[in-house]
């Protein structure tokens, strides 16, 4: 009697190793890839948006994918824990995870021509889009010889920092007051086609050097 309880164990035994490495390999890690303009997606509990909304995703989200069907596929948010569904075309498995695009972002700009803004910072990963020379940059972070940037447009990705000048020029498109701060005290008041040298970027703010004038202009305004 002994020596079959003993044989069901070892059975036992073999076949929940034998599964183990088979959920290990169905579980892959991805990122989520959203368009720009997108703050966050849904997790479906079910394959469909006609199914309840189970937790959320944002751009950069880490995620391990469970099964992929044809157009929906199931995965676990790596931040959260939640698992359910988002769309395929919402899943990029060749990206890093993005570092956030939030605060203040450092003033540059593309010095190089048909210069390629990637997945992830290298020069393996997929190509977001081509910048011209001059195309100005809001610069969020870094990696080794790479930025996390994105457009004046939103556009995002990363780009060599072998063609990147920090700080970029822009022209006044009307009167428009420098200040000491974003909504902060008045510095003076530029007159339209003023040039500036656009240092920083906080939300609807630039941080610019006027002449021999520091101080923040409201965006809307320079070009």
């Amino acid at each position: 009697m002994k020596q079959k309880a003993l044989t069901l164990v070892l059975i036992l035994t073999l076949a929940l190793g034998a599964l183990t490495p088979a959920a290990t390999a169905a579980s892959t890690q991805a990122f989520v890839d959203l368009p720009s303009g997108y703050t966050a997606l849904n997790v479906r509990s079910g394959p469909g948006t006609n199914y309840s909304v189970s937790g959320w995703v944002v751009d950069g989200d880490a995620i391990c994918i469970l099964s992929t069907g044809s157009q929906w596929t199931r995965i676990q948010v790596v931040r959260s824990g939640r698992v359910g569904y988002i769309k395929n075309i919402y899943i990029d498995t060749q990206s890093s995870p993005q570092p956030p695009a939030s605060g203040t972002a450092t003033a540059g700009c593309v010095s190089g021509g048909g210069v390629n803004l990637r997945k992830g910072p290298g020069t393996g990963y997929a190509k977001v889009a081509t910048l011209s020379r001059g195309t100005p940059l809001k610069l969020w972070s870094s990696s080794g010889n790479w930025y996390y940037a994105s457009t004046l447009g939103g556009t995002k990705g990363w780009i060599s920092k072998t063609y990147v000048s920090l700080g970029y020029t822009a022209y006044t498109t009307a009167r428009v007051n420098l200040r000491e701060s974003p909504n902060g005290a008045l510095i003076r008041t530029l007159p339209t086609g003023a040039k500036v040298t656009v240092q920083s970027i906080t939300g609807s703010w630039s941080r610019v050097k006027a002449g021999s004038s520091l101080g923040y202009v409201y965006n809307q305004y320079i070009r």
